[in-house]
C-alpha cells in the first residue's frame, strides 16, 4: 500500500491488527519499519453494513444510495467491482474496489463529503 492512495478520514489496519484512522496527526512519521505492516482493511459484509450499504441477496450484491441525489453505486463480491448508476437505470461506470479506504476515497471524490462509517 503507497501512502499516497491514503488521506485523513481513510481507516486501516495497524501494525497490532486494530483498526485505526487516519487523523492528521501524522501516522506516516512513525519509524519506516512500522509503515510495512499497516494493511487496508478488505470490503466485507460487516464493513459495507457499517458504511450504509444494504444487501440484495436475491442479486448477490450490495447497495447504497447517495442522500438527496438519484446515484446508487453497487458493489459485488464476484468481481470486486462498484457499479455506479442513476435511480432506474442500468450501471454507467465499473471500478474495480477491493478495499475500505478506496471506497471511502472514490465516495469523497464524487461527493466532497466522508462516507460516514464507524469501526
Amino acid at each position: 500500500m503507497k501512502a499516497t492512495e491514503l488521506r485523513i478520514g481513510n481507516w486501516l489496519i495497524g501494525c497490532d491488527g486494530i483498526n485505526f484512522k487516519i487523523d492528521g496527526h501524522g501516522i506516516f512519521t512513525v519509524e519506516e519499519e512500522h509503515t510495512d505492516c499497516i494493511q487496508p482493511i478488505p470490503l466485507t459484509p460487516e464493513i459495507l453494513i457499517k458504511a450504509g450499504f444494504k444487501e440484495r441477496p436475491h442479486l448477490s450484491d450490495w447497495f447504497f444510495k447517495l442522500p438527496n441525489t438519484g446515484t446508487i453505486f453497487i458493489y459485488s463480491y464476484v468481481f470486486s467491482m462498484l457499479s455506479i448508476c442513476a435511480s432506474n437505470e442500468k450501471p454507467a461506470l465499473f471500478i474495480n474496489m477491493e478495499y475500505l479506504h478506496q471506497l471511502q476515497n472514490f465516495i469523497y471524490i464524487l461527493t466532497g463529503k466522508e462516507l460516514e462509517i464507524v469501526l
